[in-house]
Parts: C-alpha cells; structure tokens; sequence
C-alpha cells in the first residue's frame, strides 16, 4: 500500500516544475556506497543527476541512506539553512520519490516536510452580532446647566453597521430662574435609535454613530421656605417676642415659596451624533467611552408660567429648556464591538 502511494508520486513528479529554469536538479547521495549507487540510478530514472561539479549559487541537496538492522532504507537529508529531515522507507525507490520531492520548488517546501496548519477561522458567536451596554452620562446644555445621569443600549450588527436603541435618564436637582428668587428641577428620558459603522484599530474600535428618536423633558417647581409667623405676635407690644417670619424645617429661604405646584412634562423629537470607542477589557467585555451632541427641536425656548393669572396675579417664571446639549459617557459594553 505505501509502495503504490510512492509510485503514485513518482507519476506526478514528472508533471511538476523542478528547478531546472533556475537551477538543475542535483543530488549528492553519501552513506552505504551500495545503497547509494542504488539510490542515485533511481534519481537519475526520475531526471535527477548526481552532483559531479559545483555550480555557483545552486549546491546540491545532500542526503545520506544507510539500511536499518531490519532491513529498511533510512534517509537524511541536509536542506537549506542546515535544515536536517529523517525517514525510514522500504526501499531505494521510495527513498529515491522522497529525495526527489525536495528537488522541486512548486510546492514551496519539501514534499513531505512538516508544515504548520493554519487555524480555522472562528465561527462567529451570538455574542459577536449583539451587545449590551450600561454606563454613567455627564451632559452640559446651552444654558449653562449641568445633568447627570444613566444610559443603557443594545445593538445588533447588520452588515458592516450595528443598529440599536439607546436609552438616556439625567436629572438637575435645582435650576434658579434668571429672572425671579425661584428654582426648578429638571428630568429628562430620551430613547434613540441608533447607527453606528465601527473601524478597527488594532483591537480598539472607534464608531461614528448617528441617532434619531424621542425626549421627554420634566419640569417641577421647588419650593422655598413658606414663612411661618408666630401665633403670639403681637407687633403694638414692646415686650412680646418677635414678629419675623420664621422656616419650617427643612425650608430653603434663598428660594421663594410660590405655592402653585407647577410641573409639566414637554415631548420633543431629539438629533444625536457621537463617536464611541471601545477599548477590550476580556473577552466579549468592552470599556465604552462616548462623546455626543444632541438637539431637542420644538423644545420650549422661553420662561414657564410667564403670563397673567386668572386672578390679575403675576405668575413666576421658571427656566425653559435647552436647545443643544453635549454630554460624556463611560461604562461596560458586553458582545461584539
């Protein structure tokens, strides 16, 4: 069975290219002299002359044969760069095929050299096409103010790009009006659907990212200290205790308490443009950074609660909402990049 697959090769050798347009073939056989004469007439059979003269930049490829105690052929050979390759074969013929195979340079190595297998490529996991993101968010709008908050996402690649939702939750504890000693605090949820054409550096990758969606923005008037004046106030007697208002715990008496428990809730279509980078952490685990400008068209541009009241009394402004914003997040992203 192994002698039919050599002479299998010995049939496909004569159809190879060997090194003749370069360099003629040669072999220098060294070892049992019997063998070795054996051995060189079954190269010249198969087109391969002995070494009988050196040619300048072309040596000779060198082998030694010796037979085994049981009989078999064993092969050395001395290739390029001092490389040293051994087998034992069953005959000169065999041993001959084998010489011959380190002759031609088709297939760029020895015929039965060992070679290094190049991995398969790996199939892409679930978690290649999907990722889930959280993280903190600092936002700065264009009206000087500054929100806090939280951002979650997930995302699906498709093609070249990843499309997905982003949902955004940031608050203000407490906006003074420009125009009046009263205060506000603000919320804001905003969900986007995003897409995103990530490149590669290395193993970090970088995202452009466009979003379009819906913002819902809150806001309720904080109340200061409602002035308490003392039930035995009495301000024709000298002797009493004082008549100045007085807080209750816990009341602010920097902000004034207008007592009209204002609270609306605006919802304005939102433009965002960001760029993410994703440096990896572990395997499918992603450190997120993002920097993003976002713009709330149809947003309420003027002061609340500006106009006369039913009553004939002047209402107190609060401040309106921003048009722009630009924000930072950070957090963990977990799937592909």
């Amino acid at each position: 069975m192994r002698r039919a697959a050599m002479l299998a090769l010995l049939a496909l050798s004569g159809s190879r290219t060997s090194w003749a347009e370069v360099c003629a073939a040669r072999a220098e056989i060294d070892g049992d002299r019997e063998l070795a004469a054996r051995v060189s007439d079954q190269l010249r059979q198969l087109g391969v002359p002995e070494a009988t003269s050196e040619a300048p930049g072309c040596p000779p490829l060198r082998a030694a044969v010796v037979r085994d105690p049981s009989g078999a052929v064993a092969v050395t050979i001395r290739g390029a760069g001092d490389r040293i390759e051994g087998r034992v074969v069953d005959d000169e013929l065999v041993a001959a095929v084998w010489i011959d195979s380190w002759l031609h340079d088709d297939l760029a190595a020895p015929l039965w050299a060992a070679r290094a297998v190049a991995p398969a490529p790996r199939r892409a996991g679930r978690l290649d096409r999907l990722a889930f993101g959280a993280g903190y968010e600092a936002t700065f709008s264009d009206d000087s103010t500054a929100w806090s908050g939280v951002a979650a996402t997930v995302n699906r690649q498709v093609g070249p790009a990843w499309l997905g939702l982003r949902g955004r939750f940031s608050s203000q504890g407490e906006v003074l009006s420009a125009t009046a000693p009263t205060a506000a605090a603000r919320r804001d949820l905003v969900v986007l659907a995003t897409a995103a054409y990530p490149t590669h550096l290395g193993r970090m990758s970088i995202a452009p990212e466009v979003g379009v969606g819906l913002g819902a923005l809150s806001t309720r008037r904080l109340e200061g200290c409602k002035p308490i004046v003392p039930v035995n106030c009495d301000p024709t007697d000298p002797s009493t205790a004082g008549c100045d208002p007085m807080c209750p715990p816990g009341g602010d008496p920097a902000i004034a308490y207008i007592g009209d428990g204002f609270a609306t809730t605006r919802f304005t279509p939102r433009l965002a443009g960001a760029l993410r980078i994703a440096v990896p952490l572990f395997d499918h685990v992603w450190l997120d950074g993002r920097a993003a400008i976002e713009a709330a068209p149809g947003r309420h541009a003027g002061e609340y609660d500006t106009a006369i009241k039913a009553d004939g009394s002047a209402g107190v402004p609060l401040p309106g909402e921003p048009l722009t914003s630009y924000g930072f997040a950070i957090g963990l992203r977990v799937g592909g990049s």
